[in-house]
Order: structure tokens, then sequence, then C-alpha cells
């Protein structure tokens, strides 16, 4: 698989866990890593990074973006974040059975389960400490009840 991480993700929340038949990964809240969506929803990333990110106040977030925000978050984007991203191929490591995250979605902060319906596919940049982490799966979507799919 290429390197096809969008010029513009969705935040969803902290990456807390995910579970998949190659590998159980967990992430502490230091480590800052985010889980995203690409802007229709339907491909789930996990990155390294979060607080290395760049805020551009002022900044317009992409209205496709925003919507998908305030659908999953129940607020409003209020910034647009630059977070450098590098990774080569990408290589496939299982199917993922569940994520958690942690978000402060409907106005409590806690972490969320997902387990995962259908056979989800699993992509990272390296096998061992991936910095980068696509979930793929046709009926993955993003909706304002969560992940689904």
């Amino acid at each position: 698989m290429k390197n096809t991480i969008p010029s513009v993700l969705v935040y969803l929340g902290a990456a807390v866990e995910l579970d998949c038949s190659g590998h159980t990964y967990t992430w502490k809240p230091e480590e800052a890593f985010i889980v995203a969506s690409d802007q229709p929803g339907k491909t789930i990333y996990i990155l390294a990074g979060g607080r290395r990110g760049r805020v551009f106040s002022g900044a317009t977030v992409p209205a496709k973006a925003a919507e998908l925000f305030k659908r999953f978050n129940f607020k409003k984007a209020d910034k647009a974040t630059y977070l450098p991203v590098k990774t080569s191929k990408m290589i496939t490591n299982g199917t993922a059975l569940h994520i958690v995250y942690h978000s402060d979605k409907f106005g409590d902060s806690a972490n969320y389960i997902h387990e995962f319906e259908n056979e989800t596919e699993v992509f990272v940049d390296k096998k061992i400490d991936p910095e980068v982490i696509i979930l793929k799966n046709s009926q993955l979507r993003v909706t304002k009840k969560g992940i689904e799919g």
C-alpha cells in the first residue's frame, strides 16, 4: 500500500489501544498518538506526534472536515493543526479486532471502545513501534454515535 495519508484529517481522540490479529498496540497519554479520520469518515488513522503539531490560529478548517468534527465531537472545530507525518510504503499487519480511544465527545472525558463488526485491515509503516497505522474496511464510517463498521 502506498503512502495514502490525506492532507486533511479529522481529530477523533487520543489513541489508547489497538488490538489486532498481528499485535496489540497500547499508548500512554504522554506518547500523544492521535486517532483521526479522513474527511469522508471512511478510513481511520492512528498517528504519532499529536503534541508536535503546529496550531494555525485563525486558519480556516475545510468545511467537510469541520462538519465531520462537529458531528463526531459535538462541538465546533475552532483550529487547524499541521502535523508532520513522514512515512513510506505501508505494510499489512493483520486485522483489527477493536480500538480504544479517549475523547471528550458527549461532554464527558472518557475512553470509548469500538469492536470492529467487519474485517478491518491494518496497515503500518513498520511492524515494531509504528508511527502510522491505517485501518480500512468497506463498512467503516464515522458518525455522531462514534466509529461504526
